[in-house]
């Protein structure tokens, strides 16, 4: 029988040949760059020591999946997530499978969630109490609506103001994040503002804006179509994706809704699918105009 050991720097290569072994010179390079050394080499700050969990049978990786550790504040209180990532295992260890997985869940502060499962993974991770996080998107239009007088309300990207204006709390999460490909909008005036986390994403020839995270629901809903200006004008984007979770029962005009090919996951023992946003998730790591998450 394997054992289960943590993944740690050291054993990069090694899991690594679990995944583009049997690939050319020039696919294993590309892969390896933009796939597997983000998981060994995330930015922000976090805890564990370790990526994940890999599977080891006489002193070779046979099983890994790896995981974006954080903890971050949420409702007040210090929460402690792992979102899982590239989970793979060779076929005759599959039935082995459910011991990496557990690895997480015996962990009863560590909410987990898992954004990318193919059917047979939601099928063993539904039966060990996941739970849909969201499936559902609204997309829409930026291109439909007459911007409205932002009476005093403004907008902004530049780094140097969105530092000056983010409280403390927003303000690391840029700082989080701002390596990444991922783009920050600040909308505020009459003493409130909206932090937004966006990522441009191309759906069938498409470019639509991805909200990640969106601080101040009312702020962003009331002004939205001051948003939706800036999205068409400076990023030239046509449509708004956003997760029905982000507004919580909130209707919003001329959108439509679409059904997500992917399955997105959570377990947690403290929250409720719309205190999880997509910030420090592999949603960001990987984010590219030909994302494989769309």
């Amino acid at each position: 029988m394997a054992k289960i050991e943590k993944a740690t720097l050291d054993m990069f290569e090694d899991v690594c040949e679990l995944f583009v072994g049997e690939m050319s010179p020039e696919e294993r390079v590309a892969a390896v760059n933009r796939f597997y050394r983000p998981i060994f080499d995330y930015k922000w700050p976090r805890d564990e020591e370790h990526c994940g969990h890999v599977l080891v049978d006489n002193g070779k990786v046979v099983g890994f999946v790896g995981s974006f550790f954080v903890q971050r504040p949420v409702n007040g209180k210090i929460e402690r997530f792992a979102n899982l990532t590239t989970w793979k295992v060779k076929e005759a260890y599959r039935s082995e499978s459910i011991f990496l997985l557990m690895q997480f869940l015996r962990q009863k502060d560590l909410t987990v969630t898992g954004r990318t499962a193919a059917k047979e993974i939601f099928a063993i991770q539904e039966k060990l109490g996941f739970k849909n996080l969201d499936s559902t998107i609204k997309i829409v239009p930026t291109f439909i609506g007459t911007l409205k007088r932002n009476n005093g309300i403004s907008s902004c990207c530049d780094p140097k103001e969105l530092e000056n204006r983010l409280n403390d709390s927003d303000l690391q999460l840029y700082q989080d994040h701002k390596e990444y490909k991922c783009r920050h909008m600040l909308v505020y005036g009459n003493g409130s503002y909206c932090y937004i986390v966006y990522s441009p994403v191309q759906k069938r020839h498409v470019r639509m804006a991805h909200i990640h995270y969106v601080s101040n629901l009312a702020v962003f809903l009331e002004n939205l179509s001051l948003v939706k200006s800036r999205l068409l004008i400076h990023d030239r984007i046509p449509f708004l994706w956003i997760e029905e979770r982000f507004l919580r029962g909130r209707e919003v005009p001329f959108a439509f809704e679409y059904k997500s090919r992917f399955t997105h996951l959570y377990k947690s023992n403290t929250l409720a699918r719309e205190d999880i946003d997509n910030l420090y998730t592999e949603l960001i790591i990987f984010n590219t105009l030909e994302n494989r998450f769309y």
